[in-house]
């Protein structure tokens, strides 16, 4: 059934290295194209990295405790840290305070978080308040989302410390 099977491979492929055009887009087009296509992407995920370092996280402590203050030293091990205390979400927006820190996004930990804490881990059966993560949406790129996720995983590793 395959007998002559290498004889029409070998005649096939002469006949396409003589078609210059087919030579053209079968191996020239890629070997330009990828290189350039590597180099865009490279610098792509170079530029988010700078950005991702240079920003920095800012936590409206509205708390004040034991426990809103562990948590800034648990997310401060991992990013820069900007504190604001005593501070409305709605005022981080309309005073526009994210961008003189360089940040898009912002944890709140509102007032009582220590007290319901302490008492969750006193083993009373009491919900504590959540800590709030605000983010600025500033487009859909591919990068635009990495931020909130790494947030949110740095939330949830305390949670589960």
């Amino acid at each position: 059934m395959l007998r002559g099977f290498a004889t029409i491979l070998i005649k096939e492929l002469k006949e396409l290295i003589r078609d210059p055009k087919i030579l053209v887009g079968i191996i020239v087009l890629p070997l330009v194209i990828f290189p350039v296509l590597g180099l865009v992407l490279g610098y792509a995920v170079e530029s988010a990295q700078e950005q991702a370092q240079r920003a920095t996280l800012v936590v409206v402590n509205n708390d004040g405790g034991n426990w809103s203050q562990t948590f800034i030293g648990y997310v401060n091990q991992t990013m820069n840290v900007a504190v604001i205390s005593d501070t409305t979400p709605q005022q981080v927006v309309s005073q526009n305070l994210l961008p003189e820190y360089n940040s898009t996004q912002f944890v709140e930990i509102p007032a009582g978080f220590s007290q319901n804490m302490t008492q969750h881990t006193n083993g009373n059966l009491t919900i504590a308040t959540l800590i709030n993560v605000y983010g600025v949406f500033q487009g859909g790129g591919i990068f635009s989302n990495i931020g909130l996720t790494g947030i949110n995983s740095i939330v949830n590793g305390f949670n589960s410390n």
